[in-house]
């Protein structure tokens, strides 16, 4: 998926991070159109070694950093006595998207058919939430990616009694309604749907997004 969609562009510079000598990559989308966020790109400082990305700076359309991952320090053997090792914070239980979920979930998973170019299906699990009331919710996680970036679907049942989403900033979606908002680089569309509640998050203009979120609903 990453040679379809990306190239890597060798700069020849090489640059010390966290007293490693790395060399300067950029990673570019080979294709893509405006409207699909296609032209964020990044820039790689990669330690020939160990081949890890001891730096990573993200940068948009109009070529603003907006983010930088960097190695303070670095050492190939660390002293791990003491240190406690985290996981996922919400780990997922994988499932078929293309099988009867009723039973597993508790409901339907719907599966979006209109995808960004260049991204496909990764992986789908399903995750258990804790809520405000103190209970659990079920939702459905599904992970489409392009080699670099990645898009997330996410589905639940609504709570009974809950009433759809309302507020100044909805945008029409056709005969449904999403509320968007940002996160960073990060569009959410997130939305209410005849007791189902959706949401999908990626680095994608919103109307791919939004094309993606009917898909599913349609």
């Amino acid at each position: 998926t990453f040679l379809l969609n990306w190239r890597v562009i060798v700069t020849g510079l090489e640059e010390s991070v966290a007293g490693r000598n790395s060399a300067v990559l950029e990673v570019r989308r080979l294709r893509g159109a405006p409207d699909q966020g296609a032209l964020d790109w990044y820039r790689a400082w990669i330690d020939p070694e160990t081949g890890l990305v001891m730096r990573a700076d993200e940068f948009d359309a109009t070529n603003q950093l907006v983010s930088h991952t960097e190695f303070l320090t670095f050492t190939l053997a660390p002293d791990l006595s003491g240190v406690a090792l985290h996981g996922d914070r919400n780990p997922g239980t994988p499932f078929d998207p293309t099988s009867d979920t009723t039973r597993s979930l508790g409901f339907h998973v719907l599966v979006p058919t209109i995808l960004p170019e260049g991204y496909r299906l990764e992986r789908a699990e399903s995750l258990s939430v804790g809520d405000a009331g103190g209970g659990t919710s079920t939702w459905a996680r599904l992970a489409f990616g392009d080699g670099v970036e990645q898009l997330f679907f996410l589905q639940t049942v609504a709570a009974s009694g809950q009433s759809a989403l309302a507020g100044s900033n909805e945008v029409d979606a056709g005969p449904k309604s999403v509320r968007i908002f940002q996160v960073g680089p990060w569009t959410v569309v997130q939305g209410q749907f005849n007791g189902v509640r959706a949401i999908v998050v990626g680095k994608a203009e919103l109307a791919s997004l939004l094309r993606m979120l009917k898909s599913a609903i349609h």
